[in-house]
């Protein structure tokens, strides 16, 4: 891809050839921003995860002999699997926009929800991030357990 900023002595060639430049990479980002299929399906897919996710909760409780809990946990499973099955639905008919842009907004403060426990929990550090205590801190660990050995 040519550079879009060069130095030319005649400026209109010089401005076209940038011009024909930006015009493509714009064509280029919308086609990419095209293959994101992930981003038309946002909503399905949080509900999907917080059906399966509830549910395994719901089992673990049920387990567990919690079986009032884990009866709102199905109840709010089975919830949201109706939310992604009418989502769909609605979706590809076309009918009643108001209620998949309903079904949207709500998919998007459950995806808000699980944004901000994501960056809770990586705030703590340790395997949740995959990243390792400063070297520091591990020598000064080490050298404290060397310590208490003796």
């Amino acid at each position: 891809m040519p550079p879009l900023l060069t130095s030319c002595s005649r400026a209109p060639p010089c401005a076209a050839s940038s011009l024909s430049s930006l015009s493509r990479y714009a064509q280029l980002k919308r086609q990419n921003d095209d293959k994101d299929l992930l981003r038309g399906l946002k909503t399905p897919v949080t509900f999907a995860a917080l059906a399966f996710i509830v549910h395994i909760v719901s089992v673990v409780l049920d387990v567990v002999e919690l079986d009032t809990i884990a009866g709102y946990l199905a109840f709010l499973s089975w919830l949201s699997i109706m939310a992604t099955v009418a989502w769909v639905g609605l979706n590809q008919s076309g009918q009643f926009p108001e209620v998949v842009d309903q079904l949207n907004s709500a998919g998007d403060v459950v995806y808000g929800y699980g944004q901000q426990g994501i960056k809770v929990r990586g705030r703590q550090g340790g395997l949740a991030t995959g990243r390792r205590p400063p070297a520091k801190a591990l020598a000064v660990a080490r050298l404290q357990m060397y310590l208490n050995r003796k």
